[in-house]
């Protein structure tokens, strides 16, 4: 521990920082070479103040957290041991992260229930609460939370969709069989198809076979069309 103390810069006084001088992490936390074990370098100054027990392993309510902010400070007069619930909690109160389920209270996650079965964006909620879009759309872990607790709309303080415009009912269009299965129905269409032939509104016979409007049968089209085209 004697090379520890070497590494840290004591000169801006004890109500400073203390920065690390030695290797530092990418996430900028100072690691220490203790035991063949790179140890992070705050947690090794908490446990020489006594904060804690011991360096490694850690327990899961003995995080070593910063009050200034700074990964690399080791001054035991800005550390202070907490939980993972803290950790998260003092990461998003300092903007570093987004606000998490942790740290949204019980009438939070009733609120955003609520809102989203009301219709309202996912993008007004993320803005409203401060959390992130996973956080919205988890909504079985939500629920298994806690049940929502339907308020009035304008007591959420959110912009509350447009309602929906009702849907415009088509008519529907009246059913017409393919054939006409009686004699005079038969009689009709060949009438009707010969009449088309006649004024000129079919050329070639693929044309006049293609008519799916015509309720004629194939055969009887063939032969009103040789009738007129021997």
């Amino acid at each position: 521990m004697k090379n520890f103390h070497d590494k840290v810069d004591r000169s801006g006084g004890p109500d400073a920082c203390w920065p690390w001088l030695g290797y530092k992490c990418s996430r900028g936390y100072g690691r220490f070479n203790h035991e063949n074990k790179a140890r992070s370098a705050h947690r090794v100054a908490a446990f020489l103040a006594g904060m804690i027990p011991r360096i490694h392993p850690a327990d899961p309510d003995k995080w070593v957290l910063h009050y200034c902010d700074n990964p690399a400070c080791c001054n035991p007069a800005h550390l202070f041991v907490g939980d993972a619930r803290m950790n998260m909690q003092d990461a998003a109160m300092k903007g570093r992260i987004a606000r998490s389920s942790m740290v949204l209270s019980d009438q939070d996650v009733s609120d955003i229930l609520y809102a989203q079965s009301l219709g309202v964006k996912v993008k007004t909620l993320t803005e409203h609460y401060g959390v992130s879009r996973t956080l919205i759309w988890a909504q079985k872990q939500l629920k298994r939370r806690i049940k929502p607790e339907p308020r009035e709309p304008w007591e959420l303080g959110l912009e509350m969709p447009a309602p929906p415009k009702p849907k415009e009912k088509k008519p529907r269009k009246p059913y017409t069989p393919r054939y006409i299965h009686t004699e005079e129905g038969r009689a009709a269409n060949l009438a009707a198809a010969e009449q088309d032939i006649l004024s000129g509104k079919y050329q070639f016979w693929w044309e006049f076979h293609g008519d799916y409007r015509l309720r004629i049968t194939s055969d009887a089209r063939w032969k009103l069309w040789k009738k007129h085209h021997p």
